[in-house]
């Protein structure tokens, strides 16, 4: 939060930032503190490595997802890229004709 506030004075920037950040931290962590409570009630403490388990390889899969799904975007904007060129080229192509003059024009050789 506090890297992309620019227009913001330091004392509210970094507040802003503490505030949102320590409110996202505490909501997983209070999930978190729910699933083994519950975990530990239903199954005597025996079934909290599956809620640890489970905490380890969403933040495995969060870390990754971060990581590649950047790259993949990267990728498909290229894509559409040359897909968008492609087409336009087609397009041109086409409304110019086989001789390269515009309809109505004599091709000066």
């Amino acid at each position: 939060t506090a890297a992309v506030i620019t227009d913001m004075s330091p004392i509210w920037k970094w507040s802003l930032a503490i505030t949102a950040g320590g409110g996202v931290a505490g909501t997983l962590q209070g999930g978190t503190v729910a699933a083994r409570g519950v975990s530990t009630l239903t199954t005597a403490g025996l079934g909290n490595f599956v809620v640890s388990t489970l905490e380890i390889v969403g933040s495995l899969v969060t870390s990754v997802l971060a990581i590649l799904l950047p790259l993949v975007a990267l990728v498909l904007v290229l894509v559409l890229m040359v897909t968008a060129f492609r087409l336009v080229a087609r397009w041109r192509r086409r409304r110019l004709g086989a001789s390269g003059s515009r309809p109505g024009e004599t091709a000066a050789y």
